[in-house]
């Protein structure tokens, strides 16, 4: 039951970004009651953790925006636990927001750097008439790639059906008794047929979703990843193109089976992976 409690509690907020001290609390009544909820076949844990999850989520959505809409003082100093494992859940709504302000602003500050090195590193051209960008206009587009990501997150979530957080409260539940096994959602089964069947072509690897990140988890022996030693396990697949002039889709906001949809095709066609190893 303690070990359920802690994958589930840890799959459904790994970053520890929703959830706060309280709800915690409220959560540890049933910390080793799971295995008596799993004989009387009762879901009251579940219930009670969907309905307060889906609650911070709607809570998050609502002052996200306000903090983006705002720029950044990059001048002041502040500093931000980014080690999730050892982050304490927020005490309460104005913690939770300045938790939020902060991350956001981490998230902000590393678009801008980017944006500022690649700037810096091109070559000026005579003719092209373009005059380089301000750090006010950088730190202004780097807010909107950030609140274009997290509405995206959000779009997805609202996507998300209560079935499929229940399958990740099974497989808390699974993993405990033998780590191969996995419950799959009809859907999810019906796309583990399809691979199976072979009906579908691929870049010959097993993809993991982690953390909200695409991971390759396997190499398949004789496919195209692995006959041109072109990726690694771990490394992460971050966005997919159709062509190389092409802007990347972010897939991290993916449903891991939507990511899979856009990296496989027919036999001779090319997709274009940008990677962090």
């Amino acid at each position: 039951s303690n070990s359920v409690y802690n994958d589930y509690i840890k799959a459904i907020d790994p970053q520890k970004r929703f959830l706060s001290k309280t709800d915690i609390e409220k959560f540890e009544q049933y910390r080793t009651l799971i295995d008596e909820q799993i004989k009387s076949s009762s879901i009251d844990f579940f219930n009670l953790t969907y309905e307060t999850l889906m609650s911070r989520v709607d809570e998050v959505e609502s002052f996200y925006l306000d903090i983006l809409n705002h720029p950044f003082d990059f001048n002041i100093d502040e500093t931000l636990n980014t080690d999730f494992e050892e982050l304490d859940y927020a005490e309460g709504v104005s913690d939770h927001i300045s938790i939020w302000r902060k991350r956001l602003k981490l998230s902000t500050l590393d678009g801008f750097v980017t944006k500022k090195i690649i700037q810096d590193e091109k070559e000026p051209s005579d003719d092209s008439g373009k005059e380089l960008k301000s750090d006010i206009e950088i730190e202004a587009e780097s807010r909107d790639a950030i609140r274009n990501n997290l509405k995206d997150f959000f779009d997805f979530n609202d996507d998300l059906e209560r079935n499929d957080w229940f399958s990740i409260y099974l497989n808390a539940i699974v993993n405990q008794f033998d780590p191969h096994t996995v419950y799959l959602a009809p859907q999810a089964k019906d796309v583990f047929d399809q691979n199976i069947s072979g009906k579908f072509q691929g870049i010959g690897a097993r993809l993991l979703k982690r953390n909200q990140q695409v991971e390759i988890a396997e190499i398949i022996i004789g496919g195209p990843v692995w006959r041109d030693k072109l990726l690694n396990i771990g490394d992460v697949i971050l966005g997919v193109s159709q062509t190389p002039d092409e802007e990347p889709v972010d897939i991290s906001i993916m449903k891991l089976t939507n990511a899979v949809d856009l990296i496989k095709g027919e036999k001779g066609t090319k997709v274009y992976l940008m990677v962090k190893r």
